[in-house]
């Protein structure tokens, strides 16, 4: 792009002290009002520059999303998750306020744009144009019944939090793959430019931060990468120093000085370990100084050896599922200790294999039969 320049500290300080505070709700009103009218060639401008990017998919390409895909093109069915059965709609009826499971946590996903991620799965996977054209469909249709933060005839999870900061990567998703297609129209991606400029202008605002829960990194990383590879947008300067502000101080109050995340959940501290590395997958992919962030990554990651049971899986301690930390891919493991437990000995380094206590969070992890 070339590079997209060093952001120092006190520059994200500055900045992020600004960021979030433009004037009243009624000039927030005449900003998601506003329509640009994009130059689509300056839009692509960091974009061309490389053969691949690096942004965060909801969904990964794997081969179950085609069936996913071809149930939803084909007989309308939308599938979010494992949790409920497939929802049946009709295209002239869907008017966003769907709800058919009582479930605040579907409608969540169901905004979140979840089955366009599924969508472009199979596009990405086939290059087949029935899957990318019925994604236009869905952001078309819920861009038409949810225009802007400030329009209340539609669902509360429209403009939420996280369903935003999750629509923002989806798409992204879709406009990588968007752009160059047979099916491009440049007014449809003037509106889809418009409606990624108002969910930065959302994000960015402080009152819809999730400020000391990690909904906020989830935010923090969705406007990172819309303002890094959209730097068409007049703010997106503003939206990287507030993203990278606002994840300092998770980094400096979430974690802490040893590695281990304050909810004291083995579940929460592998997810918010892997938000934290896709983060910094990204701001190295793009070479964004980023001072602190690969040293707590590096912490995080250590005290994870520790805590691993013999098959990789970690302890039900509070709020948490069996999540495998073998399962880590060997790219995103910057300490020899976890690398060497993942590699099965091949690379890395051995712990040292102690027990270990843990002042600073309140915890001691005691072990024997490390052979195993």
């Amino acid at each position: 792009m070339g590079k997209v320049a060093s952001v120092f500290l006190a520059f994200v300080l500055l900045l992020s002290t600004l960021a979030g505070c433009f004037g009243s709700d009624d000039e927030d009103k005449g900003d998601y009002d506003l329509f640009v009218d994009y130059d689509i060639d300056e839009a692509n401008q960091i974009w061309e520059q490389f053969d691949d990017h690096q942004y965060e998919k909801r969904t990964p390409p794997r081969t179950q999303a085609i069936e996913i895909a071809d149930n939803l093109s084909n007989n309308n069915e939308i599938f979010l998750f494992r949790y409920w059965d497939s929802f049946s709609y009709d295209e002239d009826t869907l008017d966003w306020s769907e709800d058919p499971y009582e479930d605040d946590t579907w409608v969540f996903y169901f905004h979140s744009l979840r089955m366009v991620s599924f969508l472009m799965n199979a596009y990405e996977l086939t290059n087949n144009t029935t899957y990318l054209e019925k994604a236009q469909w869905f952001i078309e249709s819920w861009i038409e019944h949810n225009p802007d933060p400030y329009d209340h005839s539609g669902s509360r999870f429209a403009w939420g939090d996280h369903s935003a900061a999750n629509r923002i990567l989806t798409l992204i998703y879709f406009w990588d793959y968007y752009r160059n297609s047979s099916i491009f129209e440049e007014d449809f991606a003037n509106d889809l430019l418009n409606t990624l400029r108002n969910h930065g202008i959302f994000t960015a605002k402080d009152k819809n931060y999730s400020w000391g829960i990690n909904h906020g990194i989830y935010q923090d990383r969705a406007l990172m990468q819309l303002a890094v590879l959209f730097p068409i947008f007049e703010r997106s300067q503003e939206w990287l120093a507030t993203s990278m502000y606002r994840l300092t101080m998770h980094l400096e109050e979430d974690v802490t000085p040893s590695g281990i995340h304050k909810e004291h959940s083995s579940s929460y501290h592998y997810l918010v370990l892997n938000l934290f590395m896709s983060i910094s997958k990204f701001t190295n992919y793009y070479n964004i100084s980023y001072e602190g962030l690969d040293s707590t990554i590096y912490k995080m990651q250590d005290y994870l050896v520790r805590l691993a049971k013999p098959d990789g899986t970690i302890p039900l301690v509070g709020d948490s599922t069996a999540n495998n930390v073998l399962s880590i891919p060997e790219s995103q493991i910057i300490n020899e200790h976890l690398l060497y437990l993942v590699s099965d000995g091949t690379q890395g380094r051995e712990i040292n294999q102690d027990s270990c206590v843990y002042e600073d969070a309140g915890v001691a992890v005691f072990k024997n039969d490390w052979d195993e």
